[in-house]
């Protein structure tokens, strides 16, 4: 069978076996750290209303290890220079998530280069998600329609993972050349993520009664890390750029969220991918963890994702994550300077 993805090299390999092995591990054996989760929240709700940003970050942090828009598009499928799927998927359809991954990742390139072809990549791949979206009076949704069993899905069903990184693309396309149509187009997919379920969205609550954003709202609540977290970060940039007392309340409840729901995730010195499942996060989530934690941070300067931040990245295996995106240069350690 043809290697799809010839950068894989034996290190990949070796940190997927062993969370596979330590989640069954930790799944078995391991008791939740009470001290330290109580701890986290004392951080987090001491600096729960202090030093938000003040104002908007072009660069999205979350993607930050990309430096090009090749070290994303070696392994994407493309067509009509739209990013699709990726090589080491069977999905014969575009996923949208892939136009507005890739158009982020392009975004950032921009803004760091100055590249202008990147900028019209980037707008290109939000064009393509605009002409295939289902806009309506008061939502802008971007539908699928595969039957996933594992997340019990079937029928039209829209992912609070897609609508978070179209909005922030959006947002970034509107900051670079606004138009009231694009902002309609933003209020809207806020609008997207919260939605109650109750009323056809995505928005529901967590067995402790939290709110959580879904990723896959199936008939069996899957409650996914990081598609929740990439809802939180949209909407705290949704919030920075259209301040309102009823988007800051709802963030203020997303990140509790969040952090409430943390013991249900954390085991050792890593992250489950769902509640719904005890596998740990493969080695390229645990990576993106670690930037989302730095994002949150420096979205809302709350000390608790600057410590969750700290502890990821020393404890991520950096040489094994880019060794799939065939990434060679030398590994600069992240920081928390934006």
């Amino acid at each position: 069978m043809k290697n799809l993805f010839p950068n894989k090299n034996p290190n990949y390999y070796i940190q997927t076996i062993r969370l596979k092995v330590l989640g069954f591990y930790y799944h078995i054996f391991t008791k939740t750290d009470s001290a330290y989760f109580k701890q986290l929240e004392s951080i987090f709700y001491q600096y729960k209303s202090q030093n938000r940003a003040s104002k908007f970050l072009n660069q999205y942090y979350t993607f930050e290890f990309f430096d090009s828009p090749e070290e994303l598009g070696n392994h994407l499928h493309f067509d009509n220079d739209i990013a699709f799927s990726r090589k080491d998927s069977n999905i014969q359809h575009c996923s949208y998530l892939f136009p507005a991954y890739y158009g982020l990742v392009c975004f950032n390139h921009f803004i760091k280069s100055g590249e202008k072809e990147s900028f019209t990549t980037s707008k290109k791949q939000f064009g393509y998600l605009m002409n295939n979206g289902a806009e309506t009076a008061d939502g802008f949704y971007l539908f699928y329609n595969d039957h996933i069993g594992k997340f019990h899905l079937k029928g039209e069903w829209y992912a609070g993972i897609t609508q978070a990184e179209m909005l922030s693309l959006a947002i970034r396309i509107f900051i670079t050349e606004p138009s009231d149509s694009l902002k309609s187009i933003i209020h809207k997919l806020a609008n997207s993520m919260i939605k109650d379920k109750s009323e056809g969205g995505i928005l529901i609550k967590t067995p402790e009664g939290f709110h959580w954003i879904e990723e896959y709202p199936g008939t069996k609540p899957s409650y996914v890390l990081n598609g929740f977290i990439f809802c939180i970060i949209a909407l705290l940039e949704y919030e920075l750029n259209f301040p309102s007392e009823k988007i800051k309340i709802i963030n203020e409840q997303l990140l509790e969220s969040l952090i409430k729901s943390l013991p249900h995730y954390k085991r050792g010195k890593y992250f489950k991918y769902s509640r719904l499942y005890a596998t740990l996060s493969n080695i390229e989530y645990q990576g993106v963890y670690v930037c989302q934690f730095k994002h949150l941070y420096l979205l809302t300067g709350n000390e608790a994702f600057k410590l969750l931040f700290e502890e990821t990245n020393q404890a991520m295996n950096w040489q094994a994550f880019y060794d799939f995106y065939g990434i060679k240069r030398k590994l600069i350690p992240l920081t928390t300077e934006p």
